[in-house]
């Protein structure tokens, strides 16, 4: 939980509300999958999972702009934030979307949920960096 009392960002709305029901497994897939909603809407690209990730995240002009290092530590700010992104897909959403399906602990499930909302946090700042740059600047820090 952040000192705003906010436990998810935007789009994560199912969590908390899972959580409570003691439906731990299905709040982190639910966070997880509208991070991957959000990717996809603010970047305009159909991929899903990790493969989406890698798109719009990666290279040196990503399609989303969700660091805030600037000079020697942009490339490797880039290349972490695009790894953590994938990783969310891979090791906690697919499991949770295709199985093998494991009962969450209800602590490591808000643990889960916090990471969530880390990356929606980074996903708003790349949606105002996307309107406050001009067209052809997209996606350039």
């Amino acid at each position: 939980m952040t000192g705003t009392g906010r436990t998810t960002g935007p789009g994560v709305t199912a969590g908390p509300e899972r959580l409570e029901k003691g439906q731990y497994t299905d709040a982190v897939r639910s966070a997880f999958q509208a991070v991957e909603h959000r990717v996809q809407t603010l970047s305009g690209l159909s991929e899903v999972g990790a493969k989406l990730m890698g798109t719009a995240l990666g290279s040196d002009t990503p399609k989303l702009v969700v660091t805030r290092a600037t000079g020697p530590s942009l490339r490797s700010e880039r290349e972490g934030f695009r790894d953590l992104f994938k990783g969310a897909m891979e090791a906690l959403r697919n499991p949770r979307s295709h199985g093998p399906h494991f009962a969450d602990d209800p602590e490591e499930a808000q643990e889960m949920l916090a990471l969530a909302n880390m990356l929606m946090r980074r996903l708003d700042e790349a949606e105002a960096n996307l309107g406050a740059q001009p067209a052809a600047a997209v996606g350039t820090p």
